[in-house]
């Protein structure tokens, strides 16, 4: 399923458009940031351990704090893309 983008300039339905994108850009770079990170530390730091219980718990949720950070640009993206786009849509014909 391929986004298109917002035909009309209205201002409104291109920010709830970038959200959208934004949005599902912002969860595939959390989902590969927390997996990558837990397969990572999991090496690292559980795997050869004969009770890897307690450590892949640890291991699991320190990636969450960098996966969790990217969402703090969010909102500011938001107003830099729609203003972005509606520069565009000013200039072009």
């Amino acid at each position: 399923m391929t986004a298109q983008p917002p035909a009309a300039a209205d201002p409104e339905v291109i920010r709830r458009h970038v959200a959208h994108v934004l949005y599902q850009k912002l969860a595939f770079a959390s989902f590969l940031i927390w997996t990558f990170g837990t397969l990572i530390l999991f090496i690292i730091f559980a795997a050869g351990q004969t009770n890897p219980i307690p450590a892949t718990g640890i291991v699991m949720t320190i990636p969450l704090v960098p996966a969790g950070l990217i969402w703090v640009l969010y909102r500011p993206l938001i107003h830099i893309l729609v203003a972005r786009r509606l520069r565009s849509h000013a200039s072009a014909p």
